[in-house]
């Protein structure tokens, strides 16, 4: 199959054009979630010829996903997101080379799994998150564009540091008693108009054309288009003082739209003596990078890295002590 084929719709493009189209190819992508926006992102910068994409996603495949994840089918329920997407866009696209992360990403690894890439494109489903994607960004100077979607609206915005204006700019703390999936709900078309929306800044990045730098929000069902300019502002904690709050500590984290907790952890895990010990209390399974242990209402995933997902809580000191009580050896 010949390059020149392959991308001949954007070599014919004069926005992108052959040079462009090499620029994409030569280029590095890292997407942190792999869901609604993050599915549509993965496939249009593997279509597009981006040369590497990294996708990183510490969920599994649910059956309320498939109502808006366009990667994912029926056969993929209870299956790692980031292993589904890599195994699906090496098929879309062999002279991309993609790698999906089975993941939470956190202050601990966040630099690591992030540094070596052109841009970082932010596909999660939490302002936590979001946050310390900003902090790692802005202090490695790599430009990361925001992406969210919910109901029937969403939010796109590209942040190039010394540039433009932060995330902290824009909310200098984490907004509280914002919506979620389970609560708003969220039309099927809005991930994938606005991640295309993100996938296209992306690029025009990367193809080194003028980016827009305002904050764009649409909602195709009421048919309203807004873009909004926010100057970078000096007494910004991140941008403006290089103070990184979100990059100091590891916290547990409620996850969204699912009654569960993302622990941490305390370092790397020796899989066959935990399976050894939970198999006298419960039952264990191992599927793909993942130990998966239930016990009366609870369902854990832990990871070799010590982190863990406590499914059947939303309180924090349960979860914590769960996590105690099962994960620790």
């Amino acid at each position: 199959m010949e390059i020149e084929k392959r991308y001949e719709k954007h070599i014919l493009l004069g926005e992108i054009g052959r040079d462009g189209q090499k620029k994409l190819m030569n280029s590095k992508v890292v997407i942190i979630g792999c869901g609604a926006t993050g599915s549509v992102t993965a496939t249009n910068m593997v279509r597009s010829g981006i040369g590497e994409v990294t996708i990183i996603d510490r969920d599994i495949v649910d059956e309320s996903n498939l109502q808006r994840q366009i990667l994912f089918d029926e056969e993929d329920i209870g299956k790692e997101k980031a292993l589904i997407a890599e195994k699906r866009l090496k098929k879309a696209n062999s002279f991309s080379k993609v790698k999906g992360i089975v993941d939470h990403v956190c202050p601990s690894n966040i630099e690591n799994l992030i540094k070596k890439n052109d841009i970082v494109l932010d596909c999660t489903d939490n302002m936590e998150t979001r946050f310390l994607i900003n902090d790692a960004c802005v202090k490695m100077n790599l430009p990361w564009i925001y992406c969210g979607a919910i109901a029937t609206y969403g939010m796109v915005k590209a942040i190039i540091p010394k540039k433009t204006a932060c995330l902290r700019c824009i909310f200098p703390s984490i907004p509280t008693n914002l919506p979620t999936c389970d609560t708003a709900g969220i039309l099927t078309t809005v991930p994938v108009i606005l991640a295309s929306i993100q996938s296209t800044l992306a690029i025009k990045y990367i193809v080194e054309r003028s980016v827009d730098e305002n904050l764009i929000m649409y909602d195709p069902w009421h048919n309203h288009f807004d873009s909004i300019d926010i100057e970078r502002r000096k007494d910004c904690k991140c941008c403006g003082k290089g103070i990184y709050d979100f990059l100091e500590e590891d916290k547990a984290i409620k996850l969204c739209g699912k009654e569960g907790v993302i622990i941490p952890g305390e370092g790397h895990i020796s899989f066959p003596l935990l399976q050894k010990k939970l198999e006298r209390v419960g039952k264990v399974k191992m599927e793909g990078a993942i130990l998966k242990f239930c016990t009366n209402d609870y369902e854990i995933h832990i990871f070799e890295s010590g982190r863990a997902i406590i499914y059947g809580t939303d309180d924090v000191r349960k979860a914590q002590s769960l996590y105690e009580k099962y994960v620790k050896i």
